[in-house]
C-alpha cells in the first residue's frame, strides 16, 4: 500500500500541466456569440444613429425646425421661401448640419441661400461650412467677433474651424425669400 502524503506530493510537483495556458471556460465559449453580436449591434446602433437623418417638424406655414439627436447640439429651423431657403443655427458640427440638411432636402430641393447665426456658441453655427459656397452666413457684428476670436484662440491640438459669417447687421436685417 502507498503512504498517501507520497501521492500528494507527486501530484503537487507535477507543473507540466498547469504551465500550459488553461482552456476556455465552458460558461465563456456559451457566451463568446452572444457577446460578439451584442459588440457587433452596438457599434451599427452606434454608426446609423450618428448618420441616421429624421423627419422635420412642421411648425407652420412652410416652417420646419431639425431637432438635434442629442443635447450637445442646438435645433435648426428653416424657412422654405419661393426662391430658397433660410436656415436658423447650423448645429454642433458638420454631422449635426449634414442631418439637417438632409431633413431640408426631403421637403424642398430649392437652394438653401442664407443661414443665420444667433449667437457664437459652438453647437449654434459649428456646421455652418455645410452650406457653404450656396449660402451667406449672417449673424450681427458682435457674432463675428466674438466667432473669430474663438477661431484664433482656439488650441492647435482641437482647432475651431467654424466658418465666420460674411454678411454682419446690428440692429435689424430684412431678407426678402419671396418675390
Amino acid at each position: 500500500m502507498q503512504n498517501p502524503l507520497s501521492i500528494e506530493r507527486e501530484e503537487s510537483l507535477n507543473l507540466s500541466g498547469s504551465l500550459r495556458k488553461p482552456p476556455l471556460s465552458r460558461s465563456y465559449r456559451a457566451l463568446r456569440g452572444p457577446l460578439t453580436f451584442a459588440l457587433l449591434f452596438s457599434f451599427v446602433f452606434l454608426v446609423h444613429s450618428a448618420f441616421a437623418i429624421g423627419t422635420p417638424k412642421q411648425i407652420g406655414k412652410d416652417l420646419y425646425a431639425c431637432i438635434a439627436d442629442n443635447d450637445a447640439s442646438a435645433n435648426s429651423t428653416f424657412l422654405v421661401g419661393k426662391a430658397g431657403i433660410l436656415v436658423v443655427d447650423s448645429g454642433l458640427n458638420e454631422i449635426a448640419a449634414r442631418k439637417c440638411l438632409a431633413e431640408i432636402r426631403s421637403v424642398s430641393r430649392l437652394p438653401t441661400l442664407y443661414v443665420i447665426n444667433t449667437h457664437y456658441h459652438l453647437d449654434h453655427q459649428g456646421g455652418n461650412k455645410i452650406f457653404k459656397p450656396e449660402a451667406s452666413i449672417i449673424s450681427t457684428g458682435w457674432t463675428r467677433m466674438r466667432t473669430m476670436e474663438l477661431r484664433n484662440n482656439s488650441s492647435k491640438r482641437l482647432p475651431i474651424t467654424v466658418v465666420p459669417a460674411d454678411v454682419t447687421f446690428e440692429s435689424a436685417l430684412t431678407i426678402h425669400l419671396e418675390p
